[in-house]
C-alpha cells in the first residue's frame, strides 16, 4: 500500500521539523552547559547545568564509548558530541511525532491528518494538561 501525496508531504514536513527542533534544543543544551558550567558551581548550578545537558547525553554516550573519557577535548572529539546528539535527538522528536500521528488516526478513524492540525491538538493536550 503506497502512500498518498498528503502523506507523503506530512511524512517530510514531520522530518524537517523535527531536525528543526532537534536542532533548537541541541544549541540551547550546549549554550546553557557552557554558560553554566564554571570553576565552582553551586549546588543549584551544577543541577541546572545537568538538567540542560539531557539532550546531548547521546553525544556524549557516543564520544565515551568509542573514544574513551567525554572529558578528553584532544583531537576535537568533544566536537562530535552536539552533531551525534542533533542526529539521535531529532530521530526520537520525529519517531515520537509519527507514532503519536499514527495513534491520533487510528482513534479518530481518519485515513490522513494534516500536520499542522495534528501539531494544534497536541499543544492543546499539553496546555490544558498544564492548566488542570
Amino acid at each position: 500500500m503506497g502512500l498518498n501525496n498528503q502523506d507523503q508531504n506530512d511524512w517530510i514536513q514531520r522530518l524537517g521539523l523535527s531536525v528543526l527542533f532537534g536542532f533548537i534544543i541541541v544549541i540551547a543544551s550546549t549554550i546553557s552547559v557552557l554558560v553554566m558550567g564554571s570553576d565552582k558551581p553551586s549546588t543549584w548550578q551544577a543541577i541546572a547545568s545537568d538538567v540542560a545537558g539531557i539532550p546531548l547525553l547521546p553525544g556524549v554516550g557516543f564520544v565515551a564509548m568509542f573514544f574513551g573519557a567525554w572529558q578528553a577535548v584532544h583531537q576535537g572529539q568533544i566536537a562530535l558530541i552536539p552533531i551525534v546528539s542533533l542526529i539521535v535527538d531529532s530521530a526520537i522528536i520525529f519517531f515520537g511525532w509519527q507514532l503519536l500521528s499514527r495513534k491520533h488516526l487510528k482513534s479518530k478513524g481518519t485515513a490522513t491528518l494534516g500536520l499542522r492540525r495534528c501539531l494544534l491538538m497536541e499543544i492543546k493536550k499539553v496546555a490544558f494538561s498544564v492548566v488542570a
